[in-house]
């Protein structure tokens, strides 16, 4: 997929859904579930700080030549998990330590995404988090997850990069009406700029807002999911993952 590149900006949502899609169909929901990614099992488990931070759910994926694939449709098995049963005050970190695995470039280590996990209060602040992102919806948490002005539930070494893409999983489809939570990771935020022609910077809350109400303009225009968009901004991006 080659990076969007729109002679003109202030485009209406009808011209952006189509410079978006280049004119494709944007592709069945059961396809974005089947995203994934290859990741080594031994290399994996060693990254993670703690075993009890390990979910259950990768044990049953299938190895070849010692590896695993984790899709967004494992990783929202997790999140299921999670939200099923918070008494377990492991289950939220669990599904932050899947959202890392599954999200973490290809041929990159992953030891700094996972450090927030070192923190102790990692179990109880991703917890928080989820109780948040599915009660009063995205926004709320994604400014309690914030770096700076420091969120209540901020974690060290924690950036939207990652905990947008927990807040997705977590808060999918909970509160619709106060918009889909989304990931917006580096790529996506690239894409925004060149789709747009407006600027857009992580770690900001109103540009966080400003992505769900536009993904949500995009989705309606293109006859699918806000996910589906997100999907298709990152892969505009794509090339630019190693191998």
């Amino acid at each position: 997929m080659n990076a969007i590149d729109l002679p003109e900006a202030n485009l209406g949502a009808a011209d952006q859904a189509r410079a978006l899609f280049g004119g494709d169909e944007p592709g069945s929901r059961d396809d974005l579930l089947s995203q994934g990614f290859l990741r080594d099992m031994a290399k994996t488990k060693r990254a993670v700080p703690d075993p009890q931070l390990w979910p259950s759910e990768l044990e049953r994926l299938p190895l070849t030549n010692g590896r695993f694939r984790i899709d967004r449709r494992t990783v929202f098995e997790i999140a299921h998990r999670a939200v099923a049963t918070p008494e377990d005050q492991w289950s939220a970190a669990q599904l932050h330590t899947a959202v890392v695995i599954w999200g973490a470039h290809p041929g990159m280590p992953m030891t700094r995404a996972l450090k927030p996990l070192q923190s102790p209060d990692a179990p109880k602040n991703l917890a928080a988090a989820l109780r948040l992102v599915r009660g009063e919806g995205p926004s709320s948490a994604y400014r309690a997850l914030i770096k700076r002005p420091r969120g209540s539930l901020n974690l060290p070494h924690l950036g939207a990069s990652y905990f947008t893409k927990f807040l997705y999983f977590a808060g999918w489809d909970s509160k619709p009406l106060l918009g889909q939570p989304l990931i917006m990771d580096d790529l996506v935020i690239k894409s925004l700029v060149a789709l747009t022609g407006e600027t857009w910077t992580d770690e900001s809350p109103v540009d966080y807002i400003r992505y769900l109400d536009l993904a949500r303009d995009l989705a309606h225009e293109a006859g699918t999911s806000e996910d589906v968009v997100e999907r298709q901004l990152w892969r505009s991006n794509e090339g630019e993952l190693a191998d």
